[in-house]
């Protein structure tokens, strides 16, 4: 019985062990959104700047040509800002929004345009015109090469 006992005490540390190994460099890591981002630009075409962020960061960025067609242009001062507070800041009071994927950030149009609220940067934006994403219901089903039906599978409307 006692040898039974120090086994399982050997495989729970051995578990144990594992696990936090495992975690620590998941622990250790900063996150992605937290990276920090130098950048001063004025009246710089939105597709610009999101390539001028994509090279600062392990991000891409991804987005239909529609969306960025009536974008705003961006001026803006950051020195060190999180990415994802520069981003805010960016969109805040435009008719796009952001959302992280992975290592990729989807931008897309937003039902109601945000509300600005001023910040630690000097964000101007200047718009030409908004158009608004008006909301519509897709439904269907996702089929294979072969015709049939796939299971599981998510279509994203960006």
């Amino acid at each position: 019985m006692e040898l039974f006992t120090k086994r399982v005490l050997k495989m729970m540390l051995a578990t144990l062990l594992a696990m936090f190994f495992c975690a620590t460099p998941a622990l250790a890591a900063e996150p992605q959104s937290e990276q920090k981002i130098a950048i001063s630009v004025k009246d710089m075409p939105m597709r610009q700047f999101l390539a001028e962020i994509e090279r600062q960061c392990n991000y891409s960025f991804f987005y239909s040509n529609s969306v960025l067609n009536d974008a705003p242009n961006v001026t803006v001062n950051a020195n060190g800002l999180e990415l994802g507070k520069l981003l805010h800041q960016v969109f805040d009071g435009t008719a796009l929004t952001f959302e992280f994927v992975g290592n990729k950030i989807a931008i897309k149009r937003s039902a109601v345009p945000q509300n600005p609220t001023g910040g630690g940067i000097t964000t101007s934006l200047s718009t030409t015109s908004k158009q608004e994403a008006k909301p519509h219901l897709v439904s269907g089903t996702v089929l294979d090469e072969n015709g049939k039906p796939m299971i599981g599978v998510g279509v994203i409307i960006v």
